[in-house]
């Protein structure tokens, strides 16, 4: 694995904006698009719970966007259903309206490799908890993080004006796109809100994460009961 001294890539070999975003949330959330950004952020003992996008997978973040603009308005609600394959044969429940397929939340039938539509009740009560939470902690006044993989420029600044209807508190944007090569790589975003890197998106490249989420903290304002 390549040393950490040369992984940076900004101005003037400084990564400013990520430095900027350092120090003290009372949460951070992942806002997919899949499953790594939870994993990460509860490696590193960031998340005060479960997010709502924390286990499946929403490749579109304009879709993400209207989620968020709408309130997760009927998100995964039956109408909104169907079946989708995956390479591996196995058949997950895809939300048509935003695009988003749902992956751990839900058991597979090991018969007929689909999700096991049984349990459905039990997985969207819980969707409606973390829902509930999720707004609730938005309109509560905590600084707050949000982890985005994979988006253009222009959607998260779409992204940013949504949260901005949703969250009381001050918050940062970090997105991540995917790089090629071992290092990290600043892209120009004026946005205050918003930091924008590139960096190989795989569990195994420790060293990057423990750079990027390095001199993040979690508070432990937001208490549950």
């Amino acid at each position: 694995m390549p040393a950490c001294t040369h992984i940076l890539k900004g101005k003037e070999g400084q990564l400013v904006k990520l430095e900027q975003i350092r120090g003290v949330y009372d949460g951070a959330f992942s806002l997919g698009s899949k499953c790594l950004a939870a994993i990460q952020l509860r490696e590193y003992g960031l998340r005060p719970c479960s997010g709502v996008l924390d286990w499946m997978l929403s490749p579109s973040l304009p879709h993400v966007c209207l989620l968020h603009e709408l309130r997760f308005q009927n998100f995964m609600s039956p109408s909104n259903l169907t079946f989708i394959e995956r390479e591996g044969g196995e058949q997950l429940l895809y939300d048509l309206n935003y695009e988003i397929t749902l992956v751990h939340d839900l058991a597979l039938n090991l018969n007929s490799m689909k999700h096991d539509l049984n349990a459905y009740p039990f997985f969207h009560q819980k969707l409606i908890r973390r829902i509930t939470r999720f707004l609730q902690i938005c309109n509560s006044g905590y600084r707050l993080l949000f982890v985005r993989l994979h988006g253009s420029m222009d959607e998260a600044y779409r992204l940013q004006s949504a949260l901005s209807n949703l969250v009381r508190g001050s918050f940062h944007i970090l997105l991540i796109n995917d790089g090629v090569n071992f290092e990290i790589v600043e892209e120009p975003c004026p946005s205050e809100h918003i930091c924008a890197i590139r960096m190989p998106l795989e569990v195994e490249v420790k060293p990057l994460w423990d750079e990027v989420l390095r001199g993040i903290t979690l508070s432990n304002a937001i208490k549950f009961h």
